[in-house]
């Protein structure tokens, strides 16, 4: 197919026929050099699980020591009365559950929450300028997600990086074994072009 040299999109179609050769020729020629094994997968899984792990989740609730009844509370507790029973019996209303990862949790009541087991409730603490009492309901411990799930990402990630590093090690061989000569003229010429140098080409 000839082109026109003024084809309205000659330079687009010179542009994607190029990406394309390239493309054919790195699937062709580098790719069987890009093939990743089942190993290297797992060897990347294990050596970047923190990559693959979502922060944990933990579960708590807050009654704030209102209208001076702490001493009352501690006294049920004592009974033990269930945490959200006495919030009932003196607030008349359900106590809301709260949910959040440990990379977002509130510094101020992170390390309350850290001695708490799943069920437990804190001594009457201070927080947010409130004493309160805390219930931890659960913490849910990370877990890196299974293999199979992100195998196809790895995989990917895996192939990209290794056709790259082929595509650099290809272009230096090609350089290494390259002789470069400069069309001196051609050179000067685009100089005084577009940067307005005007010296002599030492060309015969």
């Amino acid at each position: 197919m000839t082109l026109c040299v003024n084809a309205p999109f000659k330079w687009q179609y010179e542009y994607y026929t190029q990406h394309r050769l390239i493309k054919e020729f790195e699937a062709n020629i580098l790719g069987d050099l890009a093939i990743v094994s089942a190993d290297e997968i797992i060897e990347y899984y294990t050596s970047h699980l923190n990559d693959y792990t979502p922060s944990g989740q933990i579960n708590f609730a807050i009654l704030w020591d209102e209208d001076d009844l702490a001493d009352k509370i501690i006294i049920d507790f004592s009974r033990g009365e269930d945490f959200f029973s006495v919030a009932r019996k003196y607030y008349h209303q359900e106590i809301p559950i709260q949910s959040t990862s440990e990379h977002t949790l509130d510094p101020e009541i992170a390390p309350i929450l850290a001695e708490l087991t799943s069920g437990e409730v804190s001594d009457l603490v201070k927080f947010k300028g409130k004493m309160c009492f805390i219930k931890m309901i659960n913490k849910k411990l990370p877990s890196p997600a299974p293999l199979v799930d992100i195998k196809e990402e790895i995989t990917k990630k895996l192939h990209q990086d290794k056709l790259s590093q082929q595509r650099s090690s290809y272009i230096n061989t090609l350089r290494e074994k390259s002789k470069i000569k400069i069309n001196e003229a051609l050179w000067l010429s685009l100089r005084k072009e577009f940067i307005g140098d005007s010296r002599e080409s030492n060309v015969n």
